[in-house]
């Protein structure tokens, strides 16, 4: 008889998910630890990159479309570092939010991101991210 193969364990303590490799995390960590080098390495820009006038708060990491778009969660250019009244301001203005990222863009740009956001069939490989994030 064949013994049998257990499928490894998340590393997250007390986690009793299924992890992938190499990471050695379950999905939902992964996406999760995915995001908290994104958002350092964004970050790391140092300053505000509204444009606005007045700031305020500690530096946050703001997406252009929503991170419910997996496809450009972790891309560069949908991410900017903001203040935190920037990056409030421009949560409950969406359309100044909109305008922004056109000017900032630019359209063709804009397009094109709007274009891969939609790309909802497209199957993103998270390990594939988490390695060049752990770069």
């Amino acid at each position: 008889m064949a013994a049998r193969t257990v499928a490894p364990r998340c590393s997250k303590r007390a986690c009793k998910y299924v992890a992938s490799q190499p990471s050695g995390l379950c999905r939902k960590h992964l996406k999760m630890e995915c995001d908290r080098m994104f958002s350092l390495a964004i970050r790391q820009r140092g300053a505000c990159e509204s444009g606005r006038k007045t700031h305020s708060g500690a530096l946050q990491c703001a997406h252009g479309f929503s991170r419910r778009y997996l496809s450009v969660r972790w891309n560069d250019h949908n991410a900017w570092a903001l203040c935190a009244g920037c990056h409030v301001f421009y949560t409950h203005h969406p359309i100044e939010w909109d305008d922004w990222l056109c000017n900032t863009w630019g359209l063709a740009l804009y397009g094109v991101m709007k274009g891969m956001a939609l790309q909802t069939e497209v199957k993103v490989d998270m390990e594939a991210v988490y390695a060049e994030l752990n770069g």
